[in-house]
């Protein structure tokens, strides 16, 4: 099973300094100790690349400011969900203790693309960057309808985008653990660039195919935020 931990820094923290703590104290607790643990991987956020965004035309979903901004994400699976509540109830008071804002789901991805192993690279790195975008689903709409949209939305989104190395999208089957202040999502897509360049270039080619998607995913999402992180960080697995 997969879970995804996003996290931000406590208001009035400096954002380097919540990174180094997240990568060096918190995110080792997954570290293969923890009962049922079969990997885990880090992401750190980095800044919007020059030249990109959020897409910015009529209808597009709006942007909820619980949903941001987060400075880390861990990506952790493990075998049950019992095993990562037990790893929760270790590692998370130290989020709490912090003034951590985080909320850990339990998805399911379903990877449309993944680079070949010749464009992964010798030493295993697959991405120069990753775009996340954590979405909420439009008000009024079933669960079933929504997904049916994206699930419809997928072949144009790997028309459209190019420079891909990577897209993979994650429902949110449960919502398992968050503070206070976060606003749990419905799911999130990922998409992964070799450059932050091809991201710039290559994501929309032109105005018709940002229209295009905008108004294909208006169908089915009602609020969207974006997160850019960088390459993932090995932790365990």
């Amino acid at each position: 099973m997969k879970f995804a931990t996003f996290a931000a820094a406590a208001a009035g923290e400096g954002i380097t300094a919540f990174q180094q703590w997240f990568g060096g104290e918190y995110a080792p607790k997954f570290n293969g100790d923890l009962h049922g643990l079969l990997g885990a991987v880090m992401r750190l956020s980095q800044p919007v690349p020059a030249g990109g965004g959020t897409l910015d035309v009529a209808g597009e979903p709006a942007v909820v400011a619980a949903h941001l901004p987060f400075h880390a994400l861990l990506e952790s699976w493990f075998v049950t969900a019992e095993d990562f509540r037990a790893a929760a109830r270790v590692a998370e008071p130290a989020l709490r203790a912090r003034g951590t804002r985080f909320v850990s789901y339990r998805v399911t991805p379903h990877l449309e693309k993944e680079p070949r192993i010749a464009e992964a690279g010798a030493d295993g790195s697959r991405t120069g960057m990753t775009f996340i975008t954590p979405v909420t689903w439009l008000a009024g709409l079933s669960l079933t309808e929504a997904r049916r949209h994206w699930d419809e939305h997928v072949s144009s989104a790997l028309r459209i985008h190019g420079g891909l190395t990577k897209y993979e999208r994650n429902w949110v089957d449960e919502v398992v653990s968050w503070s206070a202040d976060a606003k749990p999502v419905d799911a999130y897509a990922d998409f992964s660039f070799r450059t932050r360049q091809d991201f710039v270039e290559k994501f929309f080619a032109g105005e018709a195919d940002l229209l295009e998607v905008t108004q294909d995913i208006a169908n089915f999402i009602g609020t969207a935020s974006t997160l850019f992180l960088d390459d993932a960080h090995g932790i365990y697995g």
